[in-house]
């Protein structure tokens, strides 16, 4: 485990251990001892003759090889042992024993190792025909800088057997720990399909293994640093198979955008982007990018592994799912308690800012590389989202918008009116609407059902008042005109015939919001509508309407 950080210790004195790691992983990753160079016709273990220079590997050079029985061409990884570390070769012998326990079509197949007498280490693999995901993605680059992703083809034909392969090796108990599309190899027989193999096994960690965790010593992070987890660069003893579906994230980002998601001039700069920064949502760069494909990639990509997907053969099934519309269920919360894995809660989409100021970020990662990861939560807190994720899912709306059809010309239609007779007491009443004359009353209006017609009521020697004749009644609307004069008249609004006997009141209290004629109710309501909708909208744009 991390030691615990020495409160004594300021953030710079505590990042420093970690500053000084990620410097030396470049110089780990390389041969450390010399380039073998192998006359063409030599011999490996007595049955191999060496054909060819395949090319130069992390970890030693590939020849192509021929069993000299069989006729059988094989690869060759061959290491000097000369000036050669001792953990190097346990690495190397490592891969040879980790990738030959797993048989599985997407996983490269080990048959055998040895030794030279001068002390050259080598591995006989299966010898693969085309090229890894690197090139191709390079080649694609080349051919379409405007557009470098890869054909929506070859991810669907890739993806899947990235995942087969790695579920794999996680059943075996085994993280690769360095995959990136160097170590993704598309081999292709024929006319026929591209077939996966995930390679170079060489710096793996067997989880059933109890030794070997001597290989990764205390402050020293191996791996690939633009495809690695944040609790790989943290050097975290219990790192898992999640912190190789964050690789595939990574991948997958680069596979169906074009670029990776994180990229610095420093290896520093880099690790902590991957530690602390969230990365650029996939569709703000190729906006015609499903929304569930966005929302699987961003949960690999996420800082904590617990809201990542569980294992690969998850994250292929979530993968499937997007391909046809469905959005990933949502993660579980991280460190969750008894019982979490069966209450799922949604996981926040990864905010697109730049995140905190950088000076934030650098004194933030001197508590994140030694296990603080909880103070991360500022930065995977962001708007609300799936992820419960993006409402507007590419593949989704055939679905929603097709009982849409039906319905929709109903707003468009004439609306439904109904009778209404409005009297007046005295009779004889001009109705008019907009300047035209109705008639006079009694009078029968067409009223549209549920809603309500506003008229001008006018007789010389009374007042004029409009009146709301509303169609969700089905009785007459009976109004009583005010006499003309000073606080003598009275409007009113009837459900009811008015029988002989009812006296209006002396003061008219319905009357005054009926009284400008410039001013009927609608323009009120229009007002209040637009003061509510600017506290909707927002303060800021409020304030901006302001003028502040």
């Amino acid at each position: 485990m991390p030691p615990e950080r020495d409160r004594t210790q300021s953030d710079e004195e505590m990042l420093a251990p970690t500053v000084d790691a990620v410097r030396a992983a470049p110089a780990d990753s390389r041969p450390s001892g010399e380039v073998v160079t192998l006359e063409e016709g030599a011999i490996l273990g007595g049955v191999y003759r060496v054909q060819r220079r395949l090319g130069q590997g992390g970890m030693g050079t590939v020849y192509v090889v021929e069993h000299t029985d069989l006729k059988k061409r094989f690869a060759a990884k061959v290491v000097s042992s000369k000036k050669l570390s001792e953990s190097a070769i346990k690495r190397l012998l490592n891969e040879a024993r980790v990738t030959s326990g797993i048989d599985h079509e997407n996983i490269v197949e080990v048959v055998n190792l040895g030794r030279q007498e001068d002390g050259t280490v080598f591995v006989i693999m299966e010898l693969l025909e085309g090229e890894d995901l690197r090139s191709r993605l390079d080649r694609r680059f080349d051919e379409d800088p405007d557009a470098p992703w890869l054909p929506h083809d070859e991810v669907v034909a890739y993806v899947p057997q990235i995942l087969d392969g790695l579920a794999a090796a996680h059943d075996a108990g085994v993280i690769h720990r360095d995959l990136k599309p160097d170590n993704v190899f598309l081999v292709q027989k024929d006319d026929g399909p591209v077939t996966v193999k995930l390679l170079d096994f060489g710096i793996a960690r067997n989880l059933e293994a109890e030794g070997d965790h001597r290989l990764t010593r205390t402050g020293q992070i191996i791996g690939t640093p633009l495809y690695m987890a944040p609790e790989q660069a943290r050097n975290m003893s219990d790192a898992d198979g999640r912190a190789d579906l964050y690789a595939v994230g990574v991948i997958l980002y680069e596979m169906v955008t074009g670029a990776p998601p994180f990229e610095a001039d420093t290896l520093f700069d880099l690790i902590v982007q991957h530690a602390t920064e969230p990365p650029v949502p996939p569709r703000e760069r190729r906006p015609d990018l499903p929304a569930p494909v966005e929302s699987v990639i961003l949960r690999c990509l996420e800082k904590e592994r617990d809201l990542r997907f569980d294992d690969a053969r998850a994250l292929r099934a979530a993968w499937e799912d997007a391909l046809r519309g469905i959005e990933p269920a949502p993660s579980r919360p991280p460190a969750p308690p008894e019982g979490a894995l069966v209450t799922p809660l949604p996981i926040e989409p990864t905010p697109t800012s730049a995140g905190p100021p950088r000076v934030a970020i650098y004194a933030f990662v001197g508590t994140f590389v030694v296990g603080l990861i909880a103070a991360l939560g500022f930065v995977l807190s962001g708007r609300a989202e799936p992820v419960a994720a993006d409402p507007d899912p590419v593949s989704a709306p055939p679905a929603i918008e097709a009982p849409r059809e039906p319905v929709a010309p109903a707003p468009e239609a004439p609306p439904t009116t109904v009778s209404r007779v409005l009297q007046t007491d005295p009779q004889g009443a001009t109705v008019s609407r907009d300047g035209e004359t109705l008639g006079t009353t009694p009078l029968n209006l067409e009223v549209p059902a549920g809603g309500a017609l506003t008229v001008r009521v006018s007789q010389e020697g009374y007042q004029t008042i409009y009146v709301d004749v509303r169609g969700d009644s089905t009785e007459r609307m009976d109004v009583a005109l005010a006499p003309d004069g000073p606080r003598r008249g009275r409007s009113t609004t009837r459900r009811r015939v008015a029988t002989p006997d009812e006296a209006p009141p002396a003061t008219p209290p319905i009357q005054e919001p009926h009284r400008p004629v410039e001013a009927p109710p609608p323009p009120i309501q229009t007002t209040r509508r637009r003061s509510s909708g600017q506290i909707l909208l927002g303060m800021d744009q409020f304030e901006r309407e302001q003028g502040r």
